[in-house]
């Protein structure tokens, strides 16, 4: 019953949200794609301006040896606006297949097509790269794996279209338990000759555990990671007409080696364990430009340099009995950033070093502090408190002293909820969270920035799953206050007070076999307002209101789940003007 409890507590406090971020660069591309369940998603949504288009498919089919797979996903969006509407398009499609023959003989291929356009006017706003690859997997001693490919890519960028070769070797070793060791790695080594373009990558990781005892455990992993890639922007007119050029190209080159490791002891005292973690990267990112002229003294722009060194260590107790879970986790990072120019070339000795100055006033360093405590009570079978106090704070200094960016933050948090289990289907909860952040800039110059923010909220809800019928619902006040220390002295900043009051609820009703009947709404009424922190006063200054209806049927045939539905959205904002209301905004679409 305990275990149900908790479980039924997450599903009603806790939610995920899944927000895909698709990124136009190759050398992401997997060669071997994992396997997965065959399915189609079209999802098309409208809010206010805003039309989105998703629609993903994963298709595989395996016949003897055969194995033949397509996947391709379609992101688009309309912005519609008083003028010329805004569009963008991603589309992802990617075809493999190959026959498995033995270890060393297991021939297939890839075709691959990435497009990407934006009605935008950027130096990047329509993208491709097409590419087919050959490929043969090599399985060593039943550990290892091997791919060689290689094949011709076609990459678009700019309205410039660059064909070359692809090729290169990516492989590893799956986790293999050898004696009290376990042991896994992976490599991959890729280029992309399209010049005069070259994309390249260079990525190696190794991670070996060692199981000393039941009781001991201790992790290491190293990584190694080298990416460089070559953009076109537009040319100046005197690097046109002395190169007798259209674009100009920069190149962007990056390594990164990171070595962290992690110790795990659970014997110090009974239903306790004990974790220490470290942590180490070194990163440096360089931006140089092909064309420049020779006889140019006094430049605009220099290649640059970016050197960038952390670390941090972290430990946390684990206390775990039949009615108690408690977690201690403190940690220490720290991050040393550099900003350098590189190459000066034939340019004036003194620019380039008043240039080499003005770019190290962004150099800092940074370190944080964090303590976080987090811990459930069980009162009884039906019933569960839980607990969170967490501390953070930043320190962020800038050497340099014309760098006035130079602050202290610091955050403080509590939570506490309590669960009662009424029934196997129903549970309620209640909860309070607090939080109080604090933000100093050291120097006068910025001081009239400095505030602090107060968040209060206190919530209360249920979850019902029963047969045919489930029902979730959430009610929430919020209330958010923040002052600045010197709003006195510096009219440009005001304190201000953010309170909402929120109603939501989701449902679903089984009508019969396979259609449901599902509806998701909320109700939100805010209020934005000038604060007198000192005096708790506040003069109102607008007030919005939101509704949001979302009913649907669903239905499921065999793997496949379609859903149909309507959306209704209205939003209202009055104007609070000597306690009076004025209609400031009002949208509603269906």
């Amino acid at each position: 019953m305990r275990k149900y409890l908790y479980l039924l507590a997450v599903m009603v406090l806790n939610g995920v949200s899944l927000k895909a971020q698709p990124g136009f660069d190759t050398t992401q591309v997997s060669f071997l794609p994992p396997a997965s369940r065959n399915s189609v998603s079209t999802v098309f949504n409208k809010e206010l301006s805003i039309y989105s288009l998703l629609s993903k498919i994963n298709y595989s089919l395996a016949s003897g040896r055969f194995n033949f797979r397509v996947t391709e996903e379609l992101n688009s969006s309309l912005l519609k606006y008083s003028g010329s509407n805004t569009t963008r398009d991603e589309n992802v499609l990617k075809l493999s297949g190959d026959y498995n023959h033995g270890n060393f003989f297991n021939p297939g291929f890839m075709v691959s097509s990435q497009l990407y356009s934006d009605s935008r006017t950027t130096d990047i706003n329509t993208a491709a790269s097409n590419f087919g690859i050959l490929y043969n997997r090599l399985l060593l001693e039943d550990l290892v794996n091997i791919l060689p490919f290689g094949g011709l890519i076609e990459d678009v960028q700019s309205g410039i279209s660059n064909r070359g070769l692809i090729y290169g070797v990516q492989g590893g070793m799956e986790r293999t338990l050898f004696s009290d060791f376990m042991i896994g790695s992976g490599f991959q080594f890729r280029n992309e000759d399209i010049s005069p373009r070259k994309n390249t990558l260079r990525d190696i990781t190794a991670s070996v555990e060692n199981f000393f005892d039941s009781e001991v455990r201790n992790s290491l992993s190293v990584r190694y990671h080298e990416a460089g890639r070559d953009f076109f922007f537009d040319a100046d007119s005197a690097l046109k007409q002395f190169f007798l050029i259209d674009k100009n190209q920069q190149r962007r080159n990056e390594r990164f080696i990171n070595i962290s490791d992690e110790f795990h002891y659970s014997g110090l005292l009974s239903n306790t364990s004990v974790s220490i973690g470290f942590n180490f990267s070194d990163r440096l990112v360089e931006r140089t430009t092909r064309y420049r002229r020779p006889d140019d003294l006094f430049p605009t722009s220099f290649d640059s340099q970016i050197e960038e060194l952390k670390f941090d260590i972290s430990s946390g107790i684990n206390y775990t009995s039949e009615v108690t879970v408690l977690k201690l986790v403190t940690s220490y990072a720290e991050r040393n950033e550099k900003f350098l120019l590189i190459n000066p070339g034939n340019s004036n000795p003194d620019h380039f070093e008043q240039r080499q100055k003005n770019e190290g006033i962004k150099n800092n360093i940074a370190s944080q502090i964090f303590l976080s405590l987090t811990g459930s009570v069980y009162l009884s079978n039906s019933d569960k408190v839980d607990l969170s106090l967490s501390h953070f704070k930043l320190r962020y200094d800038t050497p340099s002293n014309e760098n006035i960016d130079e602050r202290d933050e610091l955050l403080a948090q509590f939570r506490v909820r309590y669960t009662r289990l009424i029934n196997s289907s129903m549970a309620v909860f209640a909860g309070f969270d607090m939080s109080y952040g604090k933000l100093v800039y050291i120097l006068a110059a910025r001081s009239s920035n400095n505030n602090t923010n107060r968040i209060f909220k206190l919530n209360t809800g249920y979850s019902y799953e029963g047969p045919g019928f489930r029902n979730h619902g959430n009610f929430e006040i919020i209330a958010n206050y923040l002052v600045y220390d010197f709003e006195d002295l510096n009219p440009g900043f005001k304190s201000f007070s953010f309170r909402q009051i929120s109603l939501s609820d989701s449902l679903t009703v089984a009508l019969g076999d396979g259609l449901d009947l599902e509806f998701i709404g909320f109700y939100k009424l805010s209020e934005q307002g000038d604060l007198k922190w000192s005096d708790y006063k506040i003069k109102p200054g607008r007030e919005i209101t939101e509704i949001l209806l979302l009913p649907a049927f669903a239905t499921t045939l065999g793997d496949y789940t379609f859903k149909l539905g309507l959306r209704y959205y209205s939003y209202l904002s009055d104007i609070i003007v000597n306690e009076e209301k004025k209609e400031e905004n009002y949208y509603r679409g269906l």
